[in-house]
């Protein structure tokens, strides 16, 4: 029990006591309570339960919250000040002092959940990825201001680890070869493209990591280059269907990623694709997932059928589409 637990449950579900990015305000609310630690501006609301942190944002007054990043911020554990929800300690018992990674990863090896080390944002830390659930462990390092007690012990886990995120944690010249790739891809028609797939050192279209790291480069440079759009999103959408052919990504990773352009033209098949991973048996985290991705959709789709459809089960999920 304790911290340890409390960590190695939110790495193994992506979750913290089964709330998560997709968890609106008012379900975070009656999962640990109200809290004075709100902070609202336009179109953004951060909230501080104490060792748990949710953000959500908006993109007009009227329209519904969505959830960009949670975490508990472990390193409070460790303070005079520390204020622990009641939900976690009745779940975990106290959660005080520190949490060595080292911990950590012994118990993420027993559970079966790989950490992919990152090239950390600051010399200061070091930064650890769990592919299956999107989870990050910020550990620290070392520096100013850090007790020698504090170095090697976990300061924060939580998510998600965007791909976008993936890109930026690696060394300025290969973040500038994938978007130099992105922009090859863009250009090139169909066998250019399947010819510079083919000419990659075999090492890489093995890693998940990679393919995230080049998906996100296209992403970017949409954003970069707005006159190649259109050929971005197309090089995105062939680059996402050769992962799954290659069986490197799932059919639920396939569907998550291709929810993550927003292109007028993917919108019904982004939402089919959603919908069509929704059984009675779907985890409700994963169903969750799904409708969160699927919903930002909701205004381009074409075909009243899938309308009715993501509406109807976000209706029955409780997840908000307006």
């Amino acid at each position: 029990m304790g911290l340890l637990e409390s960590a190695a449950d939110v790495l193994e579900t992506g979750t913290v006591l089964g709330l998560d990015h997709v968890s609106s305000p008012a379900q975070v609310e009656a999962a640990l309570g109200r809290t004075d630690g709100e902070t609202a501006m336009p179109g953004q609301l951060f909230r501080d339960h104490g060792l748990a942190e949710f953000c959500w944002q908006r993109d007009r007054p009227a329209g519904p919250w969505l959830g960009w990043a949670y975490s508990l911020q472990l390193h409070r554990a460790n303070t005079e000040w520390a204020v622990t929800e009641p939900a976690l300690v009745e779940r975990y018992g106290p959660l005080t002092g520190l949490l060595p990674f080292e911990e950590l990863a012994a118990e993420a090896g027993r559970r079966g959940l790989p950490l992919v080390e990152l090239p950390a944002a600051s010399p200061g830390c070091r930064e650890y990825w769990q592919p299956s659930t999107s989870v990050s462990v910020l550990v620290i390092g070392g520096g100013y201001g850090v007790e020698p007690e504090e170095i090697g012990t976990v300061h924060r886990i939580g998510g998600p680890v965007t791909p976008e995120h993936l890109l930026r944690r690696g060394a300025h010249e290969r973040v500038k070869a994938f978007k130099q790739a992105a922009d090859h891809l863009a250009a090139a028609p169909p066998d250019g493209r399947r010819r510079w797939l083919a000419n990659r050192p075999p090492e890489l279209p093995a890693e998940e990591l990679w393919w995230r790291r080049m998906l996100a480069a296209l992403r970017t440079r949409r954003h970069d280059r707005p006159q190649d759009a259109d050929a971005l999103a197309d090089a995105y959408l062939w680059l996402l269907d050769e992962a799954r052919a290659r069986g490197t990504l799932d059919a639920l990773q396939t569907a998550l990623l291709r929810a993550d352009l927003d292109h007028p033209a993917s919108a019904d098949r982004t939402v089919r694709e959603c919908l069509a991973l929704l059984t009675d048996s779907t985890p409700t985290r994963t169903a969750r997932d799904l409708l969160a991705a699927a919903r930002p959709h909701l205004p381009r789709l074409t075909d009243p059928a899938l309308v009715a459809a993501l509406r109807s089960h976000a209706a029955a999920r409780e997840v908000e589409t307006e």
